[in-house]
Order: structure tokens, then sequence, then C-alpha cells
């Protein structure tokens, strides 16, 4: 695609079942080359999101869900005592030290703030992806490698 042919996605103003009206600070609708995106904002740790990515999934159908989450962090919030099976040795022979702890630190962090608010970190994403397997619907993990982000995020500090 050239420059020239990019045009930029129209905000929707309501969904095709009306949903905007309903939740207009958390959903927006984007029409981009004739295909409507719904973005729903949540928080990791609300219970109203849980609720939201469910009623928004069951209302509108999609013809796929995405969700913010690599393959490691799906793995991680989907079995989460996979610590405990950590070879420790492999870790440090990786490198992955660093990555491990800022894992764990924000992991303890996610989890004080979700024992304090009754739910589990990241349980609005696997509320989509069990929504989205109760209605076949394919799942796409659509972030990047969290190491990445955690790469980088450590050498800017």
């Amino acid at each position: 695609m050239k420059n020239s042919d990019y045009t930029p996605p129209a905000i929707v103003s309501e969904s095709p079942t009306g949903l905007m009206g309903q939740y207009e600070a958390d959903v927006l609708c984007l029409s981009v080359y004739g295909k409507t995106v719904i973005l729903i904002g949540t928080a990791h740790v609300s219970q109203e999101s849980v609720d939201l990515v469910k009623l928004v999934i069951e209302q509108e159908h999609p013809d796929c869900v995405c969700v913010e989450l690599d393959a490691k962090r799906f793995e991680a919030i989907s079995h989460p005592n996979r610590w405990e099976s950590l070879d420790l040795k492999e870790i440090i022979r990786k490198q992955q030290l660093s990555t491990l702890m800022v894992n764990l630190i924000l992991s303890s962090f996610q989890k004080r703030l979700g024992d304090k608010l009754g739910v589990i970190p990241g349980t609005e994403m696997l509320e989509a992806i069990r929504m989205a397997e109760k209605h076949d619907i394919p799942v796409t993990l659509a972030d990047r490698d969290v190491r990445v982000t955690m790469r980088r995020a450590w050498r800017n500090t």
C-alpha cells in the first residue's frame, strides 16, 4: 500500500446493534476499509470490563476477537501457577533474569490490586477468549512479544 492510498479510519457513531449508546466511553467503533472494528477499552482488574467484553461479543458476534496478549502472556494468565515449574538455571543461561524479575514485580502488584478489587488481573481477556470459543469465533493474540517491550523499557530506564 502506498502512502497516498492511506485512508484514516472513520469513527462510526453507532455499532450495528446500537451498543454504542450504552457504553460510549468504553466502546469505539471504527470503519476501516469497509470493515467495522470494535475497540473495547478495559481495565485489567475490573469486573465491569469483564461484563462489557462478554456483552459486546454476545451482542455484536464479531468475525474475530483480538486480545492484547502475546503467546507468552497468554500462557501466563491461562496457567497462573506456571512459575512453580520454572527452571531458574535455564532462565539465567538465556539471560532472561531481568525480564523474569520485572514480570514477578508486575504480577505481584496486579495480584494485590486484584485481591483488593476482587478480580483476577487479565480476567477480561480470558473472558473474551472464552466467549469467542463459545461462539466459534477465531481469536488473535494481537500484541508483540512481551520480552521486546521489557527490553525497550529496561534500556530506557
